[in-house]
């Protein structure tokens, strides 16, 4: 997913060319199917049966169906549209139903309408609510205050719905929200901007970064969305899901939200900006050990959001 966010009114125009060519996906869809998947076969039976009558009420459901091999269990389509729901919130942006909200091209929030909860009749793409970027500075630059509403916030809005007696249709809209929005904030570039006296509002989690390893040019946080691949489709995730390592259980075990968010930011300090991407803005090419080093974490940590994602919804989903 392309984050701008919080971008000098001078950045915008140096940055515009390049946010408009790119993705606008998060993990793209392999990582969040990825996630959604591990969590899925975690669900406590009656868990997974009311995660499936909620999933059935998202305005795509069918298109899902339309889509899925004709082979099919009922369980394994169950399966599928689950994993296709992690992906809704980013594939709404191709919708041209829905409309984008706030300020720096829908990625600040600005208004009453950033806040709202009211299910599917809500047609603003809320762009804002994919991440919370808590700043560092690579100069010794001031560093910015972090909007609101964000990822943080909203993954709490979220949890408290599905705990709640609200009607299931709001409960649908924000299951679907959470399914993304853990995979989302253990993409380390989802919790952090770079911010510099030269860009004091920082790099948008990478989106200012160029790597130019490709052609044409792509963003380190493209790089990070992509590192596990790029196929679209739960058939193509599955086999990936079975290779992956069983997260610490201690670990797993934890539900607490700022602290998956702080080990993520703590992560793209030691992990992200790094050699080479720690010399400079802009990077003639991303070592075979950096690449390594990032498709190694990024296994552990759709894992671990897999895991994380099946606890919260084993303990809170009613």
């Amino acid at each position: 997913m392309t984050i701008l966010k919080r971008i000098h009114l001078g950045l915008l125009v140096l940055l515009s060319a390049i946010l408009s060519a790119t993705p606008a996906f998060a993990w793209d869809d392999f990582g969040h199917m990825a996630v959604a998947g591990i969590a899925y076969k975690k669900l406590d039976p009656a868990v997974r049966e009311r995660a499936d009558r909620l999933v059935r009420l998202n305005p795509s459901y069918s298109n899902w169906l339309q889509y899925m091999p004709r082979h099919l269990s009922s369980d394994e389509k169950n399966l599928y549209a689950f994993m296709q729901a992690a992906t809704w919130p980013d594939s709404i942006k191709g919708d041209a139903t829905y409309q984008s909200d706030g300020l720096d091209g829908g990625y600040r929030p600005d208004g009453i309408t950033s806040n709202l909860n009211v299910g599917y009749s809500d047609k603003l793409l809320h762009k804002y609510w994919h991440f919370v970027d808590l700043p560092i500075s690579a100069d010794g630059a001031r560093l910015p205050a972090v909007p609101t509403p964000n990822a943080e916030t909203e993954m709490a809005l979220c949890r408290t719905t599905l705990a709640s007696t609200a009607p299931d249709e709001l409960k649908s809209y924000d299951l679907c929200w959470l399914l993304h929005l853990v995979g989302d904030v253990h993409q380390p570039l989802h919790c952090v901007t770079r911010v510099s006296k030269k860009m004091p509002y920082g790099d948008s989690g990478g989106n200012a970064v160029k790597i130019y390893d490709t052609d044409p040019p792509t963003l380190l946080h493209t790089f990070w969305d992509q590192v596990l691949g790029t196929e679209r489709s739960p058939a193509s995730v599955i086999p990936f899901i079975a290779t992956l390592a069983p997260a610490d259980s201690k670990s797993a075990a934890d539900r607490n939200a700022r602290n998956w968010i702080e080990e993520s930011f703590s992560l793209s300090k030691s992990k992200v900006y790094v050699s080479p991407i720690k010399k400079g803005v802009d990077v003639k090419r991303l070592s075979p050990a950096y690449k390594k080093t990032a498709y190694d974490l990024a296994r552990v940590q759709v894992e671990l959001a897999g895991e994380r994602l099946a606890n919260v919804l084993n303990s809170e989903l009613k």
